[in-house]
């Protein structure tokens, strides 16, 4: 199920699958969350704000883009 959720192509490249750690803090542009001792900020969407809630774990789901 896992590996369905995001199909890649050839070209395509992700360098991470998911976040999952200690929320530190949140708005409705962005969360950090620390995993392993590193804190990561993640840009999220206004609906990822709202289902993200007050836990203190979570786990969110990446996508890298990369401009030139």
């Amino acid at each position: 199920m896992f590996f369905e959720r995001c199909k890649s192509t050839e070209n395509e490249t992700s360098m991470y699958e998911s976040i999952r750690g200690r929320l530190i803090e949140k708005n409705p542009a962005c969360a950090v969350v620390e995993c392993g001792g590193v804190a990561y900020l993640l840009n999220i969407s206004l609906n990822t704000y709202s289902r993200i809630g007050d836990s203190e774990q979570c786990l969110l789901y990446t996508h890298l883009i990369v401009k030139e």
